[in-house]
């Protein structure tokens, strides 16, 4: 018994928080709707288990990688649940209500999947490892053509969401990245 209040006291103990690295996870993402770049680029996503010849992503560019379960782009990929509030919802249902002065304590927003994407295959990799050690078995990095990513994603009503490395290249855990993209604190942020 003492050995576990041990245990949760060096997890939940101030050195615990001292020893993990201070990540700014507002700036290590961006949401996406569309695409930003002119001209196609490779990109790099996750995906789980292993990609059958059929798969979507298998035709996209994808070099190994995983998904396999034919559902298409958001079923062969990493992706996460992301909230994305909804440009001027508020003030519409503030004036369906016949209430405008609540339009400011409204918050409409909708949760879509979000592709995790990478424009670097070493963070990717990173991340993927990172995924692994959380408990995610076959995690494989699959290099994607920009543009096509961004259609398979409109197909499925998904957003891709770009991490990037934040101060000297460090990621977010995928546990912080899963919080901060619904809009919760992570549980080591409390």
């Amino acid at each position: 018994m003492s050995d576990t209040v041990a245990y949760l006291d060096s997890l939940f103990g101030s050195s615990y928080a001292e020893s993990q690295p201070k990540i700014d996870i507002e700036h290590c993402y961006k949401i996406l709707d569309g695409c930003p770049w002119i001209f196609p680029r490779p990109v790099y996503v996750l995906t789980l288990g292993e990609l059958r010849p059929g798969d979507p992503l298998a035709s996209a560019g994808g070099g190994g990688g995983a998904g396999g379960d034919g559902e298409g782009l958001v079923g062969s990929t990493y992706t996460l649940r992301t909230k994305v509030t909804q440009e001027g919802a508020a003030d519409a249902l503030a004036q369906l209500l016949g209430r405008p002065h609540l339009a400011s304590s409204l918050d409409v927003a909708q949760m879509r999947d979000g592709v995790v994407t990478f424009e670097d295959s070493d963070a990717a990799a990173r991340f993927a490892t990172r995924l692994e050690e959380e408990g995610e078995t076959q995690v494989t990095v699959a290099e994607v053509d920009s543009h096509k990513l961004f259609r398979l994603a409109s197909d499925s009503s998904a957003l891709v969401v770009l991490v990037e490395g934040g101060e000297g290249g460090e990621l977010p855990a995928p546990f912080q990245l899963a919080a901060a993209l619904k809009k919760q604190r992570a549980w080591d942020d409390m």
